[in-house]
């Protein structure tokens, strides 16, 4: 059962006289103070009631130098500390070494809400946006979300950063978010100091992108022909044989395709580094695109459900079926490693194959030299509707 709260204030009606009231074990209590010293009398009387209610012993009368209100504080302290190895005085010597004090106090949950919102009116993409919010909740899920964010500190970010079960890869994500966040906060003046620039840097190891193999490519593009009218066909050979990125792809509409002109125009608000870039579209990729395109050239290229088809398609290839023994896990961007790695050996170029894919030179030149083989490359772009095979794949349409 919830104890009722013991109650102790001035009387408005008569200054200096302090009233405590409450029940304790049942029992209804109302006591009053006036004159010298009615204050302290009120609130010493207060904490003896809930000393009572929690049956502990009657606090013995300590000659201190204290306010009732400092003795109050410091008593909940100690009792925060309670079985904690830290002690009040080492608690406080950690606080005075580490706490910059700032003008503009706010509180963690506060704080990630305004700066979400001032990105969104940077026009941050939504997944941007999503991810930076995402790895940021880790933050309130450990502290109190009122704690002021002037409190936290570089160990308190480490511990979060290089929790156990986290990649190199994920920590990097982590601590590029956490380092947005309170750079913004400092300029900000919520914070003193940023804690993250007492995070050491982190690396990781450098990924082998993976590419499809030349029969990897046709198994998807026939099992996307049998699947409701090849509707998931002009995804992959956009992200294959052009190399576009998913995210792109999903932002694009047929109105960016010139199948005449034979290009694909990647507008600054579709691009990921919104910078507009023209890709060229090859003669094989034009054929299988031609009778997909629709008349509505404003309608999206990856239109309605698209990932439910698109994960039936990729089932069907082999690719992320229930049995592990016979099916593969699909690696993100494959599609496009495979086009970066094939346009790169036939037109042997880094420059040329940096500008088409979006990249730079130095990324061509340390990630896709070598991938694949030139025999490879040449039967990859000679693909077409015409020598794709005639394997029907089936599919459970009714399930996608």
């Amino acid at each position: 059962m919830r104890t009722a709260e013991i109650k102790c204030r001035e009387t408005p009606a008569r200054s200096g006289v302090w009233k405590v009231s409450g029940t304790v074990k049942g029992e209804m209590r109302r006591k009053q103070f006036s004159g010298d010293g009615a204050k302290e009398l009120a609130i010493g009387t207060k904490q003896d009631w809930e000393r009572e209610i929690a049956n502990m012993p009657k606090a013995p009368m300590t000659l201190t130098r204290l306010t009732p209100e400092q003795s109050t504080e410091a008593e909940s302290a100690f009792q925060r500390l309670a079985g904690h190895a830290l002690t009040l005085t080492k608690a406080v010597d950690y606080a005075l070494a580490n706490y910059k004090h700032t003008n503009r106090e706010i509180g963690v949950q506060a704080a990630i809400d305004q700066f979400i919102a001032e990105k969104k009116q940077q026009n941050l993409r939504p997944r941007t946006v999503g991810n930076l919010k995402n790895r940021l909740a880790l933050l309130p899920r450990v502290v109190s979300k009122e704690w002021h964010l002037n409190a936290v500190n570089a160990e308190l970010l480490r511990t979060l950063i290089f929790r156990k079960g986290s990649g190199n890869r994920n920590r990097i994500n982590d601590s590029l978010a956490f380092t947005n966040f309170f750079t913004w906060a400092f300029k900000q003046g919520f914070v003193g100091v940023n804690p993250m620039d007492r995070i050491e840097d982190i690396t990781a190891d450098d990924i082998e992108p993976q590419v499809l193999t030349v029969a990897d490519v046709r198994r998807l593009l026939i099992a996307a022909r049998g699947f409701k009218d090849g509707r998931v066909i002009p995804y992959i050979v956009l992200a294959t044989f052009c190399a576009i990125r998913p995210a792109e792809l999903t932002r694009l509409t047929w109105a960016d395709v010139d199948l005449h002109a034979k290009t694909v125009t990647i507008g600054a608000k579709i691009a990921k580094l919104r910078s507009r870039r023209i890709v060229e579209i090859s003669d094989n990729a034009v054929q299988f695109l031609e009778p997909h395109a629709p008349l509505a050239m404003s309608s999206k290229v990856c239109g309605l459900d698209f990932k439910r088809s698109w994960d039936a398609v990729k089932h069907a290839a082999g690719f992320n079926g229930k049995d592990t023994a016979t099916t593969r896990v699909w690696v993100s961007d494959y599609m496009r490693h495979t086009g970066i790695s094939m346009h790169l050996v036939k037109h042997e170029n880094e420059g040329k194959t940096a500008s088409w894919a979006g990249n730079s030179p130095d990324i061509i030149h340390k990630h896709y030299k070598g991938l694949v083989k030139a025999k490879d490359c040449a039967e990859f772009w000679s693909i077409s509707p015409e020598n794709l095979g005639a394997e029907i794949i089936q599919l459970n349409t009714k399930a996608a």
